[in-house]
C-alpha cells in the first residue's frame, strides 16, 4: 500500500517539475485616475502596445511616460518607469514637479524670464522662483 502512495507522490512531483510558472502580465494603470481638466485642458492617459507586447502608458500632462511594461528573458513583464498611479501624484507633488515630463526646447533655468537669439529677445513664462525652468 505504501509503495502505491509513494509512486503517486513521485509521479505528482515529476509532473509539477514540467509545469512552468505563470508569466507575469502588465498591470495597467486606470485611465480614470488621469481624467481631469487642468488649466482648462483635458488630461487623459493613453495606452500604446507594440506587436511584441511592450506596453507604454502616457499622459498628455507634460507628455509623461507613466508606465512602461517590458518582458524579461522569461517573458515576465515589469514596469521599468518611475511614475505615479494617478494625476494627483504629479499635480500635488512636493519636490520634483517635473518627474518624467518632456522638457521642451530647452532644459535648465533661464534667468530673468528671457533669452536672446540672433539679436531677438524672447520672453518665457516664470515658473520657478523668478526663473523659467524647462520649456519651449
Amino acid at each position: 500500500m505504501k509503495s502505491y502512495i509513494y509512486s503517486g507522490l513521485l509521479a505528482a512531483l515529476l509532473m509539477s517539475c514540467n509545469e512552468k510558472p505563470a508569466v507575469r502580465q502588465p498591470e495597467l494603470l486606470n485611465g480614470d485616475a488621469f481624467e481631469q481638466t487642468v488649466d482648462n485642458k483635458q488630461v487623459k492617459l493613453y495606452t500604446l502596445q507594440s506587436s511584441t507586447g511592450i506596453v507604454a502608458q502616457i499622459t498628455n500632462f507634460g507628455g509623461r511616460i507613466v508606465s512602461l511594461w517590458v518582458p524579461d528573458k522569461d517573458g515576465n513583464f515589469d514596469d521599468v518607469v518611475l511614475g505615479h498611479a494617478d494625476l494627483a501624484g504629479y499635480i500635488e507633488m512636493n519636490g520634483e514637479r517635473f518627474l518624467g515630463c518632456v522638457v521642451g526646447c530647452y532644459a535648465n533655468r533661464l534667468a530673468d524670464e528671457q533669452f536672446t537669439l540672433d539679436g531677438t529677445t524672447y520672453q518665457v513664462p516664470i515658473n520657478n522662483n523668478g526663473q523659467s525652468l524647462h520649456g519651449g
